[in-house]
């Protein structure tokens, strides 16, 4: 993590990291520095990690987390993305990911919930993890109970037709 060079005449310099490891983001500060006679000029240039963003899943009415959501996470108007699972534990997760705003939409609800259709914008901060949570409804169930209407007992082999109010047929 340092590097030395030897035997400079005394000056300013300018400083300017060009690259740095995987794992971070670049320090593109310009910096200077006075070497002066008989002296060690020093400086430290930190650099910051990568972001992630961490998308929690839970189900609106008991908080529980839910597996199965996949999450479209994009940026640059959506022409660059990337798709997440949110796994047991309900928490899709992306690392190493560059600063700058998202676009994160669900485009897979978990089986037997609601797709959450809106989108939300989340800024990535350089050395920071961004956590959002998105909660799902689940879908409704509709119950049809036949009984005797005199013993209040289940009664078997009715068909009924299922069907929107617009006439479109469920089943």
């Amino acid at each position: 993590g340092s590097a030395s060079l030897p035997n400079l005449k005394p000056d300013w310099y300018t400083i300017t990291e060009i690259s740095c490891p995987p794992a971070y983001v670049l320090d593109t500060q310009v910096r200077h520095i006075e070497v002066k006679s008989g002296e060690v000029a020093e400086i430290t240039i930190e650099n910051y990690a990568k972001p992630s963003l961490e998308i929690r899943k839970v189900d609106e009415a008991t908080g529980q987390p839910l597996a199965g959501a996949t999450f479209r996470v994009a940026a640059n108007g959506g022409l660059d993305y990337r798709d997440i699972v949110s796994g047991p534990d309900g928490v899709a997760r992306l690392t190493g990911m560059e600063p700058g705003h998202y676009t994160v939409t669900e485009i897979v609800a978990p089986e037997g919930y609601i797709l959450v259709e809106q989108p939300q914008t989340v800024e990535i901060i350089a050395g920071k993890v961004t956590t959002i949570t998105v909660t799902n409804a689940q879908k409704p169930v509709l119950e049809i109970l036949k009984i005797d209407s005199i013993t209040k007992q289940p009664l078997q082999y009715a068909t009924f037709h299922i069907s929107y109010n617009n006439g479109e047929t469920i089943g």
